[in-house]
């Protein structure tokens, strides 16, 4: 079963983004809302420390919900 069906994210799920340079994740995100683009699931998320909504959308394979305690 793909993973974007086994582990959607919703609102408010926090999660760590996969930075697009180095390969590593970043934390301190949480999903803002979902939306299927050219039959991708993505989402829009918000940056935890000040609310800011990012200008771009990730596909599934570019989060993962955050281990670290908030």
């Amino acid at each position: 079963m793909p993973e974007e069906t086994r582990h959607p994210y919703t609102a408010g799920t926090q999660v760590q983004v996969r930075n697009r340079f180095n390969r590593s994740w970043s934390s301190g995100f949480e999903v803002v809302d979902e939306q299927t683009e050219d039959d991708v699931r993505t989402y829009r998320l918000r940056r935890r420390s000040d609310r800011s909504v990012l200008p771009a959308s990730f596909p599934f394979f570019e989060l993962r919900r955050d281990r670290e305690k908030a």
